[in-house]
């Protein structure tokens, strides 16, 4: 079971962390959204039939009610389609790294969330940490001579990505989903990517695409992010069942850090003038985040002995 464990972290940690930089190779030939649409099909097909074979002996505890597929649904086109398809349509022109640092901080939106929907209680080291990763996300997008950020369209789109996905994130926890988690991830992969491919279609037809003008980088990049990106899915499902969430969530601090890495040193992307002190402030911000609450309390205890 060790091994497992270990295993399902060190795939999550860096399959997540490399999909930023596989995005920007993908969609250097291939339309965003067909990038989107043919990696959710196929990885969300693979996930239900994985789904439907391992538990052939008691396949109606997974068969989803229509109820169930719909939320699903719901969850999966804000999460893949508003978040994901964001992404990959800003990583036209956005460094992977960049996108990969902005969307890091999908947990204090979720913070902001959570609290209008689900009424939860802001805790101060919380908040503190929320305003320490935006103070570095400011940093981030600032171009050196000011601290004043600089914005453009493809920018933005992170940032409705980023609200899609917290969105998705809170509302997930509200309504009925498919109780297998894999069947639920499979339900959400597939329906993201069949709208994807059915709304792209009025844009750029399927039959206009021309085979040859894709790259094998581009087509490597699309098999990865379907195949080994639904693995990581099944290694992350993994997780939530085996470890606690406060070691799960460990992969939105190293994430960001595998993305950078490859993008700047592999990609050879260009870097921003205040990469490391947003690095820094981002990261610092989403550790208060996951554990202040935990070190508060410890604290607490501490003094009291």
């Amino acid at each position: 079971m060790l091994f497992k464990i270990i295993l399902s972290y060190a795939t999550v940690y860096i399959v997540w962390g490399s999909t930023y930089y596989f995005i920007k190779l993908a969609v250097i030939t291939i339309p965003p959204m067909y990038v989107v649409a043919f990696r959710f099909i196929i990885g969300g097909l693979g996930l239900i039939i994985y789904t439907l074979v391992v538990n052939r002996r008691n396949i109606k505890n997974v068969i989803p009610t229509g109820k169930q597929i719909l939320f699903s649904s719901i969850i999966g086109i804000l999460l893949l389609v508003g978040g994901n398809g964001m992404v990959t349509i800003g990583e036209m022109k956005v460094d992977s790294y960049i996108a990969a640092l902005l969307i890091s901080t999908v947990p204090i939106v979720v913070l902001v969330f959570d609290r209008l929907i689900l009424k939860k209680r802001i805790l101060p080291v919380s908040l503190l940490g929320a305003v320490i990763g935006v103070a570095g996300t400011w940093l981030l997008l600032s171009n050196g001579q000011t601290f004043v950020p600089s914005f453009d369209p493809f920018i933005l789109l992170m940032f409705v990505a980023a609200v899609s996905w917290a969105l998705g994130t809170t509302l997930s926890k509200k309504v009925a989903l498919p109780r297998d988690v894999i069947m639920n991830t499979g339900v959400q992969s597939f329906t993201a990517g069949l709208l994807s491919f059915i709304a792209w279609n009025f844009f750029q037809p399927v039959q206009t695409l021309s085979l040859n003008t894709i790259s094998p980088e581009s087509w490597f990049s699309l098999a990865y992010l379907a195949i080994i990106g639904s693995v990581a899915f099944f290694a992350y499902s993994f997780l939530l069942k085996h470890e606690p969430n406060h070691r799960v969530v460990t992969y939105s601090l190293v994430n960001p850090v595998i993305a950078v890495f490859l993008g700047v040193f592999i990609g050879h992307e260009k870097t921003v003038p205040f990469l490391v002190p947003s690095c820094i402030l981002i990261l610092c911000g989403l550790f208060f985040l996951f554990y202040g609450e935990r070190i508060m309390n410890w604290l607490k205890k501490t003094n009291k002995e």
